[in-house]
Parts: structure tokens; C-alpha cells; sequence
């Protein structure tokens, strides 16, 4: 090989090795600006997402607010219903029903009129009821709300023609509660004393003072203790 031979052989690969290495750095500098763009891309994605998804609202503030006095009862006592059977099935987990009444209470106490200061006593007395533990406990923070409840149903006759009130002399604390009713046949769920005496009671009808007529009665049972572990005897 002539030295000339060398030297041509020697330029072109210099030239070559220049060339490989421009290509790889604008591979490189390709690959990085892709991956620039995808971490763009996904931090947009990102973004988006963080403006687009809400924090879920509580049950209770899915729905309208009610727009009159008897929906705001009707409010009210839906989620105190919902407490009143979680307790009747010895379930003690009960803060969001109790939440739920006082949230209720508290955005619809305006629409009541006369009535409003009850909505803020049934309101406290839920607040409270969220606080507590023990299902013993729970159901006599429950009686707390029971009581400016009756006095609800009193001040709104149409709400408490759908409503059934007992009592439990056994029970502790107030003895009062109120139930939705299902017709004549209607049977007690008692919140206080649960699956162990869950028909022990009798009803009164001082909710009715309103001047709804009272429920049709499936004869008087209702009016009895009806709870058949008490028939040996025990005296109210």
C-alpha cells in the first residue's frame, strides 16, 4: 500500500467516526426531546385531572336543598330514619346519618319559620351524636335528637301524618322516637333497646297534635308491650 493509499484510507475514517457520532448525538438529542414531551404530556395529563375531579360531597349535599318548610322536615327526618334503623339492627355506625340530620337541620332552619330553633336543637343534639361511641351511648345521644324531633312533627303536621311515635318506659335517657311508617300493619323497630327487644314499646300520638288524624291501627296491638320475653311477668 503506497503511503498515499494510507492517507486517503486514514481521512475517510476520521470522517466517518464524525459522522457516526453526529448521528448518535442527534439520537440522543431526539430521545430527550421525546422523553421532554412525554413527561410534558403526562404532567399535562396530570393537570387535567387534578382540574377535572372533584373531592366526592357528602350524601346529603347531592341533593337540592329543600325549597319549603315541609321538605326541609321531610329532610331531616329521612336521615334520622336511616339512624333510627342502623341502631334498631345494632349497628352502631351511625356519624354520617347523625351528620346528615344535622347538615339538614342546619341549611334548611330558614324554611322553618317559627320552627327554625328546632332545627338548630336537633342540629346540636346530632352534632353530638357524631362524637359519641358505644352503641349504648349512641342510642341515647339518639333520644337527644328524638326530642326536638317530636316537637318538629308537632310544629309540622303533614310531615308527622307519615311518622309513627313510641316509647320505651325500659329505655335510658328520653324514651321517645319516630319511625316512618309502612301502613296498618305497621311494626316497631325499637333504636334503644335493638334486636333484644326490638318490639318493646307502646305508641302515643302527641306528634299528631297538629291535627292530622291519627294512623289506622292494625287493632291495638301497637298500644301493647310487644315484647313476648316480658310475658313472664315484668311490670313497666
Amino acid at each position: 500500500m503506497t503511503k498515499r493509499s494510507i492517507f486517503l484510507a486514514a481521512a475517510f475514517g476520521i470522517v466517518g467516526c464524525n459522522k457516526a457520532k453526529e448521528h448518535a448525538h442527534g439520537g440522543d438529542h431526539a430521545h430527550d426531546g421525546g422523553h421532554a414531551h412525554g413527561d410534558h404530556a403526562r404532567d399535562g395529563d396530570h393537570v387535567h385531572a387534578g382540574t377535572s375531579k372533584q373531592p366526592r360531597k357528602p350524601d346529603a349535599e347531592e341533593g337540592r336543598a329543600p325549597t319549603d318548610a315541609n321538605g326541609v322536615a321531610e329532610a331531616i327526618m329521612t336521615a334520622y330514619e336511616r339512624c333510627r334503623v342502623k341502631l334498631a339492627a345494632d349497628d352502631a355506625n351511625t356519624a354520617k346519618c347523625a351528620g346528615d340530620i344535622a347538615f339538614e337541620a342546619r341549611r334548611g332552619k330558614a324554611r322553618l319559620g317559627a320552627a327554625g330553633a328546632l332545627a338548630e336543637a336537633i342540629a346540636t343534639a346530632a352534632d353530638a351524636m357524631v362524637k359519641t361511641e358505644g352503641i349504648g351511648k349512641i342510642r341515647i345521644a339518639l333520644g337527644e335528637v328524638s326530642r326536638p324531633v317530636e316537637k318538629l312533627l308537632i310544629a309540622m303536621p303533614e310531615v308527622a301524618a307519615k311518622y309513627r311515635m313510641y316509647e320505651c318506659p325500659m329505655a335510658e335517657g328520653f324514651n321517645r322516637w319516630a319511625e316512618l311508617s309502612s301502613g296498618a300493619k305497621h311494626t316497631m323497630a325499637n333504636p334503644y333497646m335493638g334486636t333484644a327487644m326490638l318490639q318493646c314499646g307502646s305508641e302515643v300520638h302527641d306528634h299528631h297534635k297538629g291535627g292530622v288524624k291519627k294512623h289506622d291501627h292494625d287493632g291495638k296491638a301497637d298500644h301493647k308491650h310487644r315484647d313476648k320475653s316480658h310475658k313472664s311477668g315484668h311490670k313497666h
